[in-house]
């Protein structure tokens, strides 16, 4: 197993901060997403548990890794290491040119996919992470995901579903892999969209 990543222990609040990086995609002047190169997700958490089949699959469309998506990240979460934004110390590490975050790619790998708010409750757990390779600005990657287990909870409103993850790019190389648990309501317990209040 190889950990290419100066800095591949996550902590919460970093954790925390990426995943709403992902999630809010906002921009400036107007700009309230970033945009894909395709933006529609593809389906991991997107029903509620009791339609949610274990050996489901699903493959992502593809994002690129921009200097500009990296800046931002560092920015946000003060991880400014320069293996991520001194082309000079870059050029002198192991990779031989800047690389984006390890975390950063795996919340991209969380920002890919559909995890719908009607059904997901919250991320309930983050497993057997491994950082493989890394990658480049200009790198595409995309997330292909299975679901392995559905363990109802003895609330029988709730649901622990847990999932293989990973983010490979265009070579086929997996950057990052991981298993991933998140508390997923039942159909009783499903988010009515139409009662939350939006601002503008």
């Amino acid at each position: 197993m190889n950990f290419w990543y100066p800095n591949h222990t996550a902590r919460a609040s970093t954790y925390i901060a990426l995943c709403a990086f992902l999630r809010l995609r906002k921009g400036t002047a107007g700009e309230t997403r970033i945009p894909l190169d395709d933006d529609e997700g593809a389906s991991l958490i997107s029903s509620a548990f009791e339609d949610i089949r274990i050996g489901a699959t699903s493959t992502t469309q593809w994002r690129t890794i921009t200097e500009s998506y990296v800046q931002d990240f560092a920015e946000l979460t003060w991880d400014r290491h320069p293996v991520h934004l001194d082309s000079d110390y870059a050029e002198h590490t192991r990779f031989g040119r800047r690389i984006a975050h390890g975390a950063l790619m795996l919340s991209t790998l969380l920002g890919l996919v559909e995890l719908n708010p009607r059904y997901l409750q919250c991320f309930y757990g983050l497993d057997q992470v491994r950082f493989h390779a890394p990658t480049y600005f200009g790198d595409a990657v995309q997330a292909v995901t299975k679901v392995v287990a559905v363990r109802p909870r003895s609330d029988g409103e709730t649901a622990v579903v847990t999932c293989s993850g990973a983010l490979v790019n265009k070579s086929g190389t997996t950057i990052v892999s991981g298993m991933f648990e998140f508390l997923v309501a039942g159909h009783a317990q499903a988010m009515d969209m139409n009662k939350v209040s939006h601002s503008n």
